[in-house]
């Protein structure tokens, strides 16, 4: 028989699964033979029926022959396997018993042989028992086969920003009570884990505390991996210890805007900027006249900057990376000596390209060494604000206020927002005075 039909026998007009147990596990597998009845007459059905069987019977070997943990892990998927085999979805008994009714039950039984070995039984009634998986081992289980959206979805800096986030969070509940075993996480355990946020938040001492939005992000990782975890393994309705537990992650305080006389004095003034390298500068001029996060300036390829005809512009898009939200999709005229910057770099800012972490970091610390602050509460991001602040007192159409900054607005969307021309006028009438020695 070829290798394409292994372990298929056909009697009559009915394939079979029939497999000798190999040798090295005879001693832990008595059945000698494995033989399954595959229901099908189609040998294009038979052999991907066989395919799921010889899986499940090599999971099942491992199983008997391996350590504890990596033994339940093989014996719980081989059952899951050889149930999906048999057209069932896997089970635990206990779900079984409670959710199906008694012809559910009656039809999974009918599905074993008269003398079942412990794989089938195992696999039609749900006996094989889960693995116990830590916390730390269900947050890999995540980012493997659960997060899959947002992994497609990310950049790779994106993608390990991501995890990064995801550790921090799980990290501080591991140090706190354990790398516990998923099952055996209270509500009393998500109560500590709250309390210890509550005293970040407001340290005894009177110092000052984490940013609620930190105490949000980090107990809000734990309370989503537990919940999307045991989803992920088919029990929807266990009770989340973590539920109605949360923090509002309200934003203390907002970084203001730079007024527009700091801007064209300290910021864009002839060698405010040389102490930076030319990316990263150019990167600040291009923010100036678009009021684009670093992010999306740092991220701009040769594609997305577009210099030739009637008006150049930008386009921000995905191109590779996840944007914040839908409406951050959009094409931005260039004035001023954001227009100057980027034709200075038309291939975009490869050192930053998925690095804005690096680039958040060289001009926040440039901006506070260099006077370049108005105050301390100021932040690079100003640029943004005063931008939208600008167009506000200019007199710029709301919407297209709203279109130009990638805000989202109640009212239905009906076009564009305006032709490149006609928004490229708009912004002229806010457009800053600049040097040409600036470069």
């Amino acid at each position: 028989m070829s290798e394409e039909d292994r372990y298929l026998v056909r009697r009559g007009e009915w394939w079979h699964y029939v497999r000798r147990v190999p040798a090295e596990y005879e001693h832990v597998d008595r059945r000698g033979m494995v033989r399954q009845t595959l229901k099908t007459q189609s040998i294009e059905a038979a052999r991907m029926k066989r395919d799921v069987f010889e899986q499940a019977d090599n999971q099942y070997w491992s199983s008997l022959v391996s350590g504890d943990h990596d033994r339940a892990k093989a014996r719980y998927q081989a059952a899951v396997l050889r149930a999906r085999a048999l057209n069932l979805s896997y089970q635990p008994v206990s779900q079984i018993a409670a959710d199906a009714p008694l012809t559910a039950l009656l039809d999974r039984v009918e599905q074993l042989p008269g003398k079942p070995a412990r794989a089938e039984a195992e696999a039609v009634l749900g006996t094989a028992p889960r693995p116990a998986v830590k916390l730390s081992q269900a947050l890999e289980i995540y980012f493997d086969e659960i997060a899959i959206e947002e992994r497609r979805q990310k950049s790779a800096g994106q993608w390990r920003k991501f995890k990064n986030a995801k550790r921090h969070g799980i990290g501080d509940f591991i140090a706190l009570e354990g790398d516990l075993v998923m099952s055996e996480i209270t509500r009393d355990h998500a109560l500590a884990f709250h309390k210890w946020y509550v005293g970040r938040l407001m340290p005894a001492d009177g110092s000052k505390g984490i940013a609620s939005a930190t105490a949000k992000r980090g107990f809000g990782n734990v309370r989503k991996l537990y919940g999307d975890f045991y989803r992920h393994v088919g029990e929807r309705d266990r009770v989340n210890p973590f539920r109605d537990l949360a923090f509002s992650g309200a934003q203390e305080s907002d970084v203001p805007p730079f007024p527009v006389e700091w801007i064209v004095e300290k910021i864009i003034a002839p060698g405010a900027l040389a102490g930076l390298n030319e990316e990263a500068r150019h990167i600040v001029y291009a923010m100036v006249e678009t009021g684009c996060r670093p992010s999306e300036i740092a991220n701009l390829t040769e594609t997305t900057i577009v210099l030739d005809g009637e008006v150049p512009h930008i386009r921000i898009r995905p191109d590779g990376r996840e944007v914040k939200t839908r409406s951050s999709r959009r094409d931005i005229p260039l004035v001023g000596v954001s227009l100057e910057a980027l034709r200075r770099a038309p291939g975009g800012f490869p050192r930053y390209r998925d690095n804005e972490g690096t680039l958040s970091a060289l001009l926040s610390k440039f901006f506070r060494n260099n006077g370049l602050l108005p105050t301390p509460a100021h932040r690079p991001y100003s640029l943004r604000h005063a931008f939208e602040d600008r167009m506000k007192e200019g007199g710029l159409d709301y919407e297209l206020r709203c279109h130009l900054m990638g805000h989202a607005t109640d009212r239905p969307d009906y076009g564009e927002g305006g032709g490149l021309a006609w928004r490229r006028d708009q912004l002229m009438k806010i457009t800053l005075p600049f040097d040409s020695c600036t470069f």
